[in-house]
């Protein structure tokens, strides 16, 4: 589900800080992955299950275009 997320989510200023925190170099072999070419992304039955079975809720921050990064 993920893979084009990654395109939308991974802006350079937070390529820039993924760099400065030392992880930038395994995130960007997840986006040579998903080149965003694929489609969008959508929930499958895995993630509508998983969602399913949940009684919590997730804290998330959003980047400069919006989008939740949790």
């Amino acid at each position: 589900m993920a893979r084009n997320f990654i395109s939308t989510i991974f802006t350079n200023t937070a390529r820039e800080l993924q760099r400065l925190d030392g992880s930038r170099d395994a995130y960007a072999r997840m986006e040579a992955v998903g080149s965003g070419t694929e489609g969008p992304d959508e929930v499958g039955p895995r993630e509508r299950d998983f969602i399913a079975l949940r009684d919590s809720f997730y804290m998330a921050s959003v980047t400069a275009h919006g989008w939740p990064y949790i």
